[in-house]
């Protein structure tokens, strides 16, 4: 389960026996972090209902991690659990394993799994196994896709329709005329097929979601399923094209697996990966369609940064996410002397504090003249390091730079951005960075700012009305469609200056959460031009009041809004009712 941005994990306070549910399972009882507050004592164990799967992450320092998110009755919270004893590291393991269902095969289910796998199949014609072979080898290419669609119309099976109005709705803008009819068309063949399309794979204990009307994605929990399930699972489903792993799953045998020829994206952010498991995939033959490969999280050695850059693997990815892995100067190096990454198009290396040195190395690849996207936030820089990443070869061509929490407050670190001649720049995230009145001054007179199309520029303060007029009156400004300006704090004539400026009529996204504005700002909001155009609205933590908020749910406008997020706390029942009433599925509280 996703959290939303304003999600921040609770830090716990003390431990006690807990009953433990997780679905409609019961765990048992352990000793586990208590919420913030307590929990009162009580003869019986209280019941703690788990929302998540729990997590584990283990540190180069051999620090373990769990954590998850539980139901409460202040909503839904997150935990995280560091066990400081071997006792205590004990209990953890047994809570993370009865979660992930680790328990020992039985002699009965191997042999089960080897007749399944020897009638794997065997239930598809020829004809049929020719079409979905036609859509695995030429992944992005929707036409065999839709060739198979008019297979299985032609065979009776309503599951045709169904891949072309998924394919239909996906390439539809939202507020296309016949998006209505569709969705309701959509929603009620789904409602019929659903169970064929995904029991098949959610009794191998997977989960799986579907694109383009078919299952193409799957989340696997369990070390049963792979590689001991492999044929049953591709099986299931033949156009499986992305693995998300979880937990204690053997990447070893993984990587031995030949179905992997078919995986475009591997992510294993939240898998329990050894050194050697993930060397194995990196040396494995068999991923030659993976071009998104994510380890967001895991601690990854010099050696292992190495081997990855050294891979055939690293010739084809073009989306690598290595967000938060401990990432050295070492490693950097390592990875800029890679004689791959001339397909990268994205980067993450966010999290990883890369000091002035890194960003030398990083600026001073030749390989990633393609690179579009660049996360590098908590970044610890000086002048000299922010100076040579925008001298760097592949900086114009950038379109998303995330440079944020990477204490930029200094004019001396930020002015090298003011001297970029050119850039490409569509995306600019530097929340949490700068000081934003002195930025947007900065930024507002170079004329690449005609490309902006977000910016966020939240927990930025000072950020007040002089500098949103920078912006607003810059000669350069282009039509942005994303500001975030959370935390703060532009005041009521900061609203009203982004209200008047006609650049933002095309304004999609508008984040002021957290920044003590009134009913009177819904007031302003409502009257702007973007109000008709205005997909995500974040006013949490605002004062608006009943009064704020009814405001809101008599205007006529805000039409395309899908997400509109309040704190419910704030009103009264009858308002609640009425925001509900109003907003449905777009309301979140």
């Amino acid at each position: 389960m996703s959290l939303d941005n304003d999600s921040v994990p609770d830090l716990t306070l003390s431990r006690r026996g807990f009953l433990c549910v997780l679905g409609s399972a019961t765990l048992g009882t352990f000793v586990i972090p208590t919420l913030p507050g307590g929990t009162p004592a009580s003869a019986e164990p209280p019941v703690r209902k788990l929302l998540t799967t729990p997590i584990r992450k283990i540190s180069k320092k051999g620090v373990v991690q769990i954590s998850w998110t539980e139901q409460t009755e202040q909503g839904v919270r997150t935990v995280t659990w560091m066990p400081s004893s071997p006792e205590e590291l004990k209990e953890a393991t047994l809570f993370y394993d009865r979660a992930h269902q680790v328990v020992p095969e039985s002699p009965l289910e191997r042999v089960t799994d080897w007749v399944k796998d020897l009638f794997a199949g065997t239930s598809r014609t020829p004809e049929e196994q020719q079409l979905l072979q036609a859509i695995i080898a030429a992944p992005g290419d929707e036409q065999p896709l839709l060739n198979y669609a008019d297979w299985l119309t032609s065979q009776g099976n309503p599951h045709g329709e169904f891949i072309r109005l998924d394919c239909l709705l996906e390439s539809l803008p939202p507020e296309d005329p016949q998006s209505a009819e569709l969705n309701r068309r959509w929603s009620e063949l789904y409602e019929q097929l659903e169970a064929k399309l995904m029991q098949p794979v959610e009794r191998l204990g997977a989960g799986p979601e579907l694109a383009n009307g078919l299952v193409r994605v799957v989340e696997i929990e369990s070390s049963k399923i792979l590689p001991r399930k492999a044929k049953q699972l591709f099986d299931a489903a033949p156009l499986l094209r992305e693995l998300f792993l979880v937990g204690n799953i053997d990447l070893k045998g993984v990587a031995q697996c030949p179905q992997m020829a078919q995986i475009e994206s591997l992510q294993l952010s939240q898998c329990e990966a050894t050194d050697e498991g993930l060397a194995a995939i990196f040396a494995s033959p068999f991923f030659k369609s993976l071009t998104d490969l994510s380890l967001q999280g895991l601690p990854l050695s010099d050696e292992l940064v190495e081997q990855l850059a050294q891979s055939p693997m690293a010739r084809q990815l073009k989306r690598v996410n290595l967000d938060g892995c401990e990432l050295t100067t070492a490693a950097i190096a390592a990875l800029v002397k890679s004689p791959g990454w001339q397909q990268l198009e994205e980067l993450g290396l966010g999290g990883n504090k890369l000091d002035d040195a890194a960003l030398k190395l990083l600026a001073g690849c030749a390989n990633l003249g393609h690179v579009r996207r660049l996360t590098l936030n908590e970044l610890r820089p000086t002048a000299e390091g922010i100076t040579a990443l925008v001298q760097a070869s592949f900086f114009p061509t950038l379109e998303v730079l995330d440079l944020s929490r990477s204490r930029l407050e200094d004019h001396d670190k930020i002015a090298p951005l003011g001297q970029v001649p050119q850039a490409r720049l569509r995306e600019l995230d530097l929340s949490a960075s700068v000081d934003g009145n002195a930025f947007l001054t900065l930024l507002t007179q170079r004329p690449w700012l005609s490309h902006l199309q977000r910016l966020d520029l939240s927990l930025c303060e000072p950020l007040t009305a002089d500098g949103i007029r920078q912006l607003v009156e810059s000669p350069y400004l282009g039509d942005l469609t994303a500001i975030d300006f959370g935390y703060s704090k532009p005041g009521l004539n900061g609203v009203q200056l982004l209200v008047n400026c006609p650049r933002f009529a095309k304004l999609q996204r508008l984040e002021l959460n957290d920044c003590a504005l009134s009913a009177d700002a819904v007031r302003l909001l409502l009257d702007a031009d973007f109000a008709d155009s205005l997909e995500k609205l974040n006013l949490r933590y605002n004062p608006i009041g009943d009064e704020g908020a009814m405001l809101l749910v008599r205007s006529q406008r805000l039409r395309k809004l899908r997400s509109l997020y309040l704190i419910g706390d704030d009103f009264q029942e009858t308002t609640r009712q009425a925001l509900e009433q109003r907003f449905g599925d777009a309301l979140l509280m």
